[in-house]
């Protein structure tokens, strides 16, 4: 967690006192990002209660986003305005989107004759002939299949994969909707096909697929995995 403080001087007219006051405005960062101050009203003397007015800035870092304030001001506007007039604390929180979250992670669930695993590749690719940043394209995912009896010994195998050299992944083809946050992310095919990755818990997401022409609100919902450790899914060697 990364920490700085703004020393910003708010001005009394006291009789027994003329020297200006220094309040301290702590910023604590929570993940990765930054925060920038502006001082947008000098303030004006009046009794014992004048400051200035500030304007913070949350900016993430790539693959990040700003999700709230927290301390002495709350909420998850931003930029944000403050009035120095005491000593405060506030926290910046940013969180990593889940498309950079699950990048090279594995995702599991329980099926009948055994185990199905999803093996997230999500790698950045290269840009179109556009060149437009929402056009990004990205590598997906693969499936594969574990059988708890393995009678015939096959061990683990793939069953299928949602591959970019296939679809053209993309964060925006046919829907004018871009999703890419620490919750969700979106990629559409260039068929029509889209694929919503929702995170339910910090070791749960669900996945479902259907087509830019159907209303999102009117899918269906989408098989729940588990994250695993990656050390443990490589043992299966699965191919």
């Amino acid at each position: 967690m990364k920490k700085f403080i703004l020393l910003l001087s708010v001005l009394f007219v006291v009789s027994c006192s003329p020297e200006p006051i220094l309040y301290a405005l702590t910023i604590t960062i929570e993940g990765e990002g930054t925060v920038t101050e502006k001082v947008i009203n000098a303030g004006a003397a009046k009794d014992y209660n004048s400051g200035k007015v500030v304007e913070l800035l949350a900016t993430p870092s790539s693959g990040w986003s700003f999700v709230k304030w927290d301390g002495d001001l709350t909420g998850s506007e931003n930029p944000i305005e403050i009035t120095i007039d005491k000593v405060q604390t506030l926290t910046a929180v940013f969180e990593q989107n889940l498309l950079v979250f699950l990048k090279g992670k594995v995702c599991y669930k329980n099926i009948p004759a055994g185990k199905q695993y999803v093996h997230f590749d999500l790698s950045y690719l290269n840009s179109d002939e556009y060149g437009l940043e929402i056009n990004k394209q990205y590598e997906g995912w693969k499936y594969f299949y574990k059988d708890n009896d393995d009678i015939e010994e096959k061990g683990c195998y793939a069953t299928g994969e949602i591959s970019n050299s296939n679809l053209g992944l993309r964060l925006e083809w046919y829907s004018d909707t871009i999703i890419n946050n620490p919750k969700q992310f979106k990629l559409d095919g260039i068929n029509g096909q889209t694929f919503i990755v929702t995170k339910k818990s910090n070791t749960k997401i669900e996945i479902q697929s259907g087509n830019a022409y159907q209303p999102i609100e009117d899918w269906d919902g989408g098989p729940e995995f588990e994250l695993i450790n990656l050390e443990e899914f490589n043992k299966l060697d699965c191919k």
